[in-house]
C-alpha cells in the first residue's frame, strides 16, 4: 500500500494541470522542492527549501528534515530530520507528524510512531491515513482490526488515490464478506461512488464491475 501511494502521489504531482487559481510564493516554492526531488535535482529542492524556510512557512522544516531522512543533497542523519520534523510540528505543520511517525515506524518504536500517526490524522494527514491502515492491517503495535483499516482507506479514497478507491468500491459490493473477516451488507450506492472514482482514472477492473 505504501509503495503504490507513493508512486500514485508521484504522478498525480507530476501530471497535474495549471491551477486555475494563481499560486502563492509558498505554493511555487513547494511545486519547485517537489518536481526537482523528483528530478533529483538536490542542490535546487535545498535551494527552495531554505527559501520556504526564509519565508516563515513551517513545511521548509519538513521539507529539510526529509533532505536528511534520505540524505538528498546532504548527509543522512536522522538526529536532524527528527529536530526539523519536531521544529516543523511545534509550528503547526501536520504533514512532519507523518514524518516523525515513519522514523519511529522503520526503527519498529510502533507506540510512538501510532502516536505521531494518529495526530497527523486527526489534523487530515494523507500519508498518516496510509500509515495507520498498514498497522491496524499488519497489527503492528495495535490489534488488527479490518474494521479501522476501512475506515482509514476509505479517507484515502476520498482523496482519490486509485487502488483506494477501487478497494473501497468492491468492499461495498460485499465481495469481501467471508475473506476480510467483518461482513457488511452491500452497499450498490457507496459501491458505485468510490468504483466510479477509480473509473475515472481508467481503471479496467472499476469499469468492469460498474
Amino acid at each position: 500500500q505504501e509503495t503504490t501511494a507513493k508512486s500514485e502521489i508521484k504522478e498525480t504531482i507530476s501530471n497535474s494541470t495549471a491551477p486555475i487559481v494563481e499560486l502563492t510564493q509558498d505554493e511555487k516554492y513547494e511545486q519547485d522542492i517537489i518536481l526537482a526531488m523528483n528530478n533529483e535535482d538536490y542542490s535546487e529542492s535545498l535551494k527552495k527549501t531554505k527559501l520556504l524556510i526564509k519565508s516563515g512557512n513551517p513545511k521548509g522544516y519538513t521539507f529539510l528534515a526529509l533532505h536528511h531522512v534520505f540524505g538528498y543533497g546532504v548527509k543522512k542523519d536522522i538526529s536532524k530530520a527528527l529536530n526539523y520534523y519536531q521544529t516543523a510540528l511545534k509550528k503547526k505543520d501536520f504533514q512532519a507528524a507523518s514524518g516523525l511517525g515513519h522514523l519511529f515506524y522503520s526503527a519498529e518504536m510502533y507506540p510512538q510512531a501510532l502516536h505521531f500517526f494518529n495526530l497527523g490524522a486527526k489534523n487530515g494527514d494523507l500519508w498518516s491515513y496510509i500509515y495507520l491502515s498498514d498497522m491496524y492491517q499488519k497489527g503492528l503495535g495495535v490489534k488488527k482490526d479490518m474494521q479501522k483499516v476501512i475506515e482509514y482507506d476509505t479517507l484515502l479514497a476520498d482523496r482519490g488515490l486509485l487502488d483506494y478507491a477501487r478497494f473501497i468500491g468492491i468492499y461495498w459490493t460485499g465481495y469481501y464478506k467471508n475473506n476480510l473477516g467483518i461482513t457488511p451488507e452491500p452497499n450498490k450506492s457507496l459501491a458505485a461512488k468510490y468504483l466510479t472514482i477509480a473509473a475515472k482514472q481508467n481503471d479496467a477492473q472499476a469499469l468492469a464491475i460498474l
